[in-house]
């Protein structure tokens, strides 16, 4: 449960920034420099948290070998040279080109989506796994949910 609290912060902090992305994105050809400075950000961001993700879920791989290999990274991955492309493409004009805004608009589509499939999908099975890990230790589990759901309120 506390591994996947700080994903899941982290994908808001990640969707907030798409947000401003496509906001930016309908002020016009001329947020071609403030695009540009956000996409970077949003790079950055997501390369963290590539690291993060796949540092923090690497004890769960071998007893959700599947879940976590399908997960780990690649398709973040995959996104992220994506938005290497569009830096590119915004570097190269002040203007944000067609081509730019609809690579932007598809990234945004897929990473909210690979964002929202880890929350719904693997995030859980984590966090039973983990519960479990911590009930056999003697943790108190339900004290335990209790104060971390009081924590992020």
């Amino acid at each position: 449960m506390p591994t996947t609290m700080v994903l899941r912060q982290v994908h808001k902090l990640l969707r907030k920034q798409l947000d401003l992305i496509e906001t930016a994105l309908h002020m016009g050809p001329d947020a071609g420099p403030a695009l540009r400075e956000m996409c970077f950000l949003l790079g950055q961001m997501l390369r963290t948290h590539m690291a993060r993700e796949e540092e923090m879920l690497e004890p769960f791989q071998q007893p959700v070998y599947s879940l976590t290999q399908y997960w780990i990274g690649r398709p973040h991955a995959a996104q992220y040279a994506a938005l290497l492309d569009v830096n590119t493409l915004l570097l190269s004009d002040l203007t944000v080109p067609a081509r730019a805004a609809r690579m932007i608009e598809r990234l945004a589509q897929g990473l909210r989506t690979q964002m929202a499939e880890e929350d719904e999908d693997l995030f859980p099975v984590i966090d039973e796994l983990e519960l479990e890990h911590l009930r056999r230790r003697g943790v108190d589990v339900y004290g335990l949910q209790h104060a971390l759901r009081a924590a992020c309120n």
